[in-house]
C-alpha cells in the first residue's frame, strides 16, 4: 500500500498544529518516542512516554474531527509530489521510496523552510534523480510553478 507525498503551504493553520498532526509519527521531531535510543536512561524513557501520553490526550479527540487538525491541514494549499511506501521500504527488500520523494522530504525537513529560489532549485535538481521504483511522480514543472506561486511562504510535507 502506498501513500502520497504532498508539499503543503503553512497557510490557515498555526505552526503548533503540526505537533497535533505528527506527535505519533515515529521519526518526527514532534514525536517524543523518536528520541529513545539504545542508551537512553530509563528515567528519560519514562519521561518521553509521559509526554507522549500528554500529547495523545491533548490531540486524539480533535485530530480527525470535522474541523480537526488533519482536515485543516488537508485544506491548506498543497501539491502532490509522488507515491511512496515508507512501510514497505522499512519491512521489505526492494525499492519503495523514489529518490525524488526522499530528496524532497530531506530538502524541506520539519523546520518549515521559506520558499526561495535556492529551495526551488534544489527541488528542480532532485527531480533529475532516477526513479528506480514503480511509483509515479508529479511533473517537476508543476511543482516548481506551485512553489513560485507561494514564494516567501513556509512549507512542510505530509504523506497521506
Amino acid at each position: 500500500m502506498s501513500a502520497d507525498l504532498h508539499i503543503h503551504i503553512l497557510e490557515g493553520i498555526e505552526e503548533s498544529e503540526l505537533e497535533g498532526m505528527f506527535y505519533n509519527s515515529i521519526g518526527s521531531k514532534y514525536c517524543p518516542l523518536s528520541y529513545i535510543e539504545d542508551d537512553t536512561p530509563p528515567e528519560k524513557i519514562q519521561e518521553l512516554f509521559k509526554k507522549d501520553e500528554e500529547l495523545h490526550e491533548k490531540y486524539s479527540k480533535q485530530k480527525f474531527s470535522t474541523n480537526g487538525i488533519c482536515n485543516r491541514i488537508a485544506r491548506t494549499p498543497n501539491i502532490w509530489v509522488g507515491e511512496v511506501s515508507w512501510l514497505a521500504d522499512s519491512l521489505l527488500d526492494g525499492d519503495y521510496v523514489p529518490s525524488f520523494v526522499q530528496a524532497v522530504v530531506d530538502i524541506i525537513g520539519e523546520d518549515l523552510p521559506v520558499i526561495d529560489e535556492d529551495l526551488i532549485n534544489r527541488i528542480k535538481y532532485a527531480a533529475k534523480l532516477k526513479n528506480t521504483t514503480r511509483y509515479e511522480l508529479n511533473n517537476v514543472v508543476d511543482i516548481v510553478n506551485f512553489l513560485r506561486q507561494y514564494r516567501g511562504k513556509k512549507i512542510f510535507t505530509v504523506s497521506w
